[in-house]
């Protein structure tokens, strides 16, 4: 029997770029499941509306992750496939996809997902960043925190098929680091220290599991900060980002920095010990 795919979306506030993405996917995917982060106050689900009728308005939290087990809950396909509302698959993808959901010996397949500066993409001369994106939903399991990935029971393989992102802006720039990145850094600061029973998860076999991976950030944060700085730099560097010059650097450090703030935050609003 033909394997079936269910796209799934978290947006918010989308009216500008939603279109192309639900364009590019309505003729290789079987479903389109669309999760709102909290009250829409513009065009984005009169837009959805024209793809499907599986639309979900959440509560607000200001990040796709947690929105996530969620959106594989309701979704009936034997694939799930994570998409952003500013990314759309390549050509050669679209052509490939239903092939590569038929490989039974693949669960999880990671796509390339080139830096972009809202313009073009940024790492053609390096080593191209990959991305969970394609999962087979019986065996993925997703902890519902931000900035987490797929996960996968299974295997997990690298093709060379781009998922190309297209934001309407430039995410490489001080401004942006400030308004969005730090937002972002103090969200998932924040989530690190919910309960675990509280954190929405999909798959998961063990919710031990989640507390140790919880710990992992938990556990003296502070003194973890030079050796996590000083790692994302140097491998940052080992791959190539000097090859694309001040910009590579640029992206390089900020990402160094976001580390260091993100294990200060985890410190910094730690419960406070009862005297």
């Amino acid at each position: 029997m033909r394997q079936t795919i269910s796209a799934c979306l978290v947006v918010y506030n989308e009216e500008k770029i939603i279109q192309h993405c639900l364009e590019n996917l309505k003729d290789v995917v079987d479903e389109i499941v669309v999760v709102h982060d909290g009250p829409c106050t513009d065009k984005t689900l009169d837009i959805c509306r024209q793809y499907t009728n599986k639309i979900f308005i959440r509560h607000r939290i200001g990040c796709s992750e947690p929105h996530r087990p969620f959106s594989f809950e309701i979704s009936t396909g034997d694939w799930v496939l994570w998409i952003d509302a500013d990314e759309v698959l390549s050509q050669e993808l679209r052509k490939n996809i239903k092939d590569l959901v038929e490989d039974s010996d693949v669960d999880l397949y990671y796509f390339i997902w080139p830096y972009t500066n809202g313009v073009r993409p940024l790492s053609i001369s390096i080593e191209h960043p990959y991305r969970a994106c394609l999962a087979r939903r019986c065996k993925l399991y997703h902890y519902g925190l931000p900035h987490e990935p797929l996960r996968t029971y299974g295997n997990i393989k690298k093709v060379p098929f781009i998922m190309e992102h297209r934001p309407t802006y430039n995410n490489f720039t001080w401004n942006k680091f400030r308004t969005k990145w730090l937002p972002w850094t103090y969200i998932h600061a924040k989530w690190i220290w919910k309960d675990p029973n509280e954190i929405p998860c999909y798959g998961v076999k063990d919710k031990n599991s989640l507390l140790l991976h919880l710990e992992r950030f938990r556990h003296r944060p502070l003194l973890k900060i030079p050796e996590k700085f000083i790692y994302h730099l140097a491998y940052q560097i080992y791959k190539g980002m000097w090859k694309i010059g001040i910009v590579g650097l640029k992206i390089t450090l900020l990402g160094a920095i976001n580390k260091a703030t993100f294990l200060y935050y985890v410190y910094k609003y730690r419960p406070k010990k009862k005297k």
